[in-house]
């Protein structure tokens, strides 16, 4: 009579339950993510349609503060229990100037307003961003404190005006020398979060710089795009 298995039966089992435990955490993982994904769409459209609501009764205007200050929003619909991403990999939130704003994570960025950078951006796109959000896909962005650096390419999720959340994917940044301190600055994130329309002369002068873009350089290899990952 047979008392035991053998080693090459035992490897064998062995073998077989790694294969099935792989499986089972690769669908896992997958459902997981298509989840989150969910869960990311959801909050968008939600943070989108109180924008929606509120710029139909300011003549297609948003808050003025949006950039940063949510607040005006709230009575319109929006909850603080959808500005945070499922995603989001940080303590303090991707959108950190809200974030601290608000003393709250926020992951979700918003078009500025001001200096008539609102203004430009529905002038040059009618159906331009209104929500963006960078870490909807298991996505991080270098965040430097005290800088307006964030060298950030890859696909995103942008809620536009016409109440539909596409996913796009932000070019290579435009880089121009950072008045008064001689360092090169990586910017227009906050255009082209929002808009694949090419910046205008009202966003030139918003970054401070000469209306006709001549002051765009090269950007340096220090600031070069992080590569998807």
């Amino acid at each position: 009579m047979r008392k035991a298995f053998t080693l090459f039966e035992l490897l064998a089992c062995v073998a077989i339950v790694a294969i099935v435990a792989a499986l089972i955490l690769s669908v896992y993982l997958r459902a997981k993510r298509g989840s989150q994904s969910a869960v990311s769409l959801s909050n968008m459209r939600q943070i989108l349609s109180a924008e929606l609501i509120y710029a139909d009764q300011h003549d297609g205007d948003l808050p003025p503060d949006l950039w940063w200050d949510l607040r005006p929003l709230f009575a319109y619909g929006l909850t603080s229990d959808v500005l945070r991403d499922p995603h989001d990999p940080y303590a303090f939130g991707a959108n950190r100037q809200a974030s601290e704003s608000a003393h709250s994570v926020i992951s979700y960025q918003f078009p500025p307003q001001h200096n008539g950078f609102g203004k430009a951006l529905r002038l040059a796109d009618d159906n331009s961003g209104m929500v963006a959000c960078l870490v909807c896909r298991d996505r991080r962005f270098p965040q430097l404190a005290g800088t307006d650096v964030i060298d950030f390419v890859g696909p995103i999720y942008r809620g536009c005006r016409d109440g539909s959340v596409r996913r796009v994917r932000m070019p290579a940044p435009k880089c121009f020398p950072k008045a008064g301190t001689g360092n090169i600055s990586a910017g227009f994130f906050e255009w082209f979060a929002f808009t694949d329309a090419e910046p205008t002369e009202a966003v030139y002068r918003f970054y401070d710089l000469a209306p006709d873009g001549s002051q765009i350089v090269p950007c340096p290899e220090t600031l070069q795009p992080t590569p998807p990952h």
